[in-house]
């Protein structure tokens, strides 16, 4: 394996905002437990035209399956955790997994108080007595598109899947396996795992904050490939020649010139294609050959 660059940096972090229902509730101690599977086939108004698959977790995995179907089949579970029986009885009232199709698009989408904006601190100590996870599984048609979200609770794993993915996780891993596509994969604390059966045919970004960014290609990869990392190292199992990219950019405030780096460092594989952007925070990039 080919050992690319090691970057040393200096940033100025300015935070980190995190929306209000990303906060976990494992810290309290729940007395009662309920749990309970829905599983559901949902057709495509079109099946012969391009299909979209949207998954938009709160708590829980999301598991991706392709098949040879023409429906997307789901297996839901949901467990409710709660300090008394009132309150698993009002987590099941106020906490939904919304199920729709249009416009060939099949979105799944978990709804509660935590998606609003302006609560009081009384509803928030209230809701804040039950937790609701959905474990999703879903089996969908090899040449649909992906969506796929989650924050707490689970990683994303996606497998035989030849559409286009945007595909991000909060606290936990991205894996995605014999894809096809093009696309957007993060996790924020987790590591990203990506396994080709055919390389990707346009632009594509694989990225985290906190864990290593991991991806396989079939032989014969031609890109431009483009490395960034503050903690850790690149490394390649493909024959590179490095690639001058920009500089970065400065200005002048105070009678100082101030330079910004755009961190970056450019190969290329083969006689070039598509932009694949590998991009980690604390971790290492290594691309190997399947």
């Amino acid at each position: 394996m080919k050992y690319l660059q090691a970057f040393v940096l200096v940033v100025v972090v300015v935070g980190l905002s995190i929306s209000p229902y990303a906060k976990s509730v494992d810290h309290l101690q729940f007395g009662e437990e309920q749990a309970d599977t829905l599983q559901k086939a949902v057709m495509f108004s079109n099946p012969a035209g391009a299909k979209h698959v949207n998954v938009d977790n709160v708590n829980g995995y999301v598991h991706v399956v392709g098949y040879d179907g023409t429906a997307v089949q789901l297996v839901a579970h949901r467990t409710i955790r709660a300090a008394s029986k009132e309150e698993i009885e009002l987590a099941k009232k106020e906490v939904e997994l919304k199920i729709t199709e249009k416009n060939n698009t099949v979105e799944f989408y978990v709804d509660g108080p935590f998606r609003c904006q302006g609560r009081t601190s009384r509803e928030d100590s209230r809701r804040n007595r039950y937790n609701v996870n959905y474990d999703i599984d879903l089996q969908v048609p090899r040449d649909s598109g992906l969506y796929l979200r989650t924050i707490n609770h689970g990683d994303i794993q996606v497998e035989r899947v030849d559409g286009d993915y945007d595909v991000k996780n909060i606290n936990g891993k991205v894996q995605l396996t014999d894809i096809a596509g093009a696309g957007h994969a993060y996790s924020l604390n987790g590591g990203v795992r990506v396994e080709f059966s055919k390389n990707p045919p346009r632009n594509s970004y694989f990225g985290t904050l906190n864990g290593n960014v991991d991806v396989a290609f079939q032989r014969g990869l031609s890109a431009d490939l483009r490395f960034k990392t503050f903690n850790g190292s690149a490394y390649s199992s493909f024959a590179v020649t490095p690639v001058a990219l920009e500089s970065g950019s400065g200005e002048h405030r105070n009678g100082k010139f101030i330079y910004r780096s755009n961190r970056s460092s450019g190969a290329r594989v083969g006689s070039g294609g598509p932009e694949l952007q590998f991009d980690t925070f604390n971790g290492n990039i290594h691309l190997t050959e399947r």
